[in-house]
């Protein structure tokens, strides 16, 4: 097959679903990627909204400055 799966990979990926340790490693992997991702999403849109604020302050800064 090309760029697919073969059926020994088949056979390999069907194995690890029959093991019950295996599905649990695999879904705490999943879920901590998962957290990681929101905690990642969480500080973009903390950090933008910091950003937006400092920007706010600058042109207030800006302004009184420009007026004296």
């Amino acid at each position: 097959m090309h760029g697919g799966v073969g059926s020994e990979g088949l056979d390999s990926i069907e194995s690890w679903f029959r093991d019950p340790e295996r599905v649990k490693q695999i879904e705490e992997e999943v879920k901590q990627y998962e957290e990681r991702v929101q905690e990642t999403a969480r500080a973009l849109d903390q950090k933008q909204r910091l950003e937006e604020k400092i920007n706010e302050l600058n042109s207030k800064t800006n302004n009184k400055n420009s007026r004296k």
